[in-house]
């Protein structure tokens, strides 16, 4: 599963990738690039409910996603496993899509600003869901042209600065935090 391959001409490119799914967050297919998964992935980008490869996808609509109007959100079950993936939304979630998202072991959020959420706001995001593992996304890197807020000013935010990792596993429920939420910073993978 791919979520959201960013589009051409932003300065960096997307290194090799294939899957049975890719998932766009607006529904504007020419803003990403689906073009450049291998294979023959199911493209998700429209708000419903799906099952693909054994991959149950509830997908959300928020209204107020993203300059270009409703941005879609992702929670998905895998391995048994929750996850949400929040798109290109750029304010703090209604109550219903909380409610909606219910638990979340595993949050991707964007962190950088400009079309979507900021440092500040990522953070009341993250509180609003509270999930057991965090994982910003969306942040200035080397070579990116698209402004966008350092990843820093999160961590600040959240007050903790973990070492970036080059993968991130998780074998069973076990292994993830009881009583806390662990920040996982990804490094970051170019083609």
């Amino acid at each position: 599963m791919i979520t959201v391959p960013y589009g051409e001409g932003i300065g960096i490119n997307l290194p090799k990738l294939k899957a049975d799914i890719v998932t766009l967050s607006l529904n504007d297919s020419n803003s990403f690039n689906s073009k450049a998964v291998e294979g023959e992935p199911k493209i998700l980008s429209w708000p419903g409910e799906y099952e693909v490869r054994g991959v149950l996808l509830n997908v959300l609509s928020t209204p107020e996603g993203s300059t270009t109007g409703e941005s879609l959100i992702f929670k998905f079950e895998m391995d048994g496993f929750r996850f949400c993936h929040l798109g290109n939304i750029r304010s703090k979630l209604p109550e219903a899509i909380i409610e909606n998202l219910g638990d979340i072991d595993i949050l991707f959020v964007p962190v950088g600003g400009g079309e979507v959420l900021d440092f500040k706001a990522a953070h009341e995001v993250v509180e609003q869901i509270d999930p057991r593992i965090i994982i910003p996304i969306y942040y200035q890197i080397e070579g990116l042209i698209t402004p966008l807020n350092d990843l820093e000013l999160f961590l600040k935010e959240m007050g903790t600065h973990p070492e970036p990792q080059e993968s991130f596993k998780i074998k069973s429920r076990v292994d993830l935090p009881a009583e806390t939420t662990e920040l996982i910073v990804l490094m970051p993978k170019l083609g």
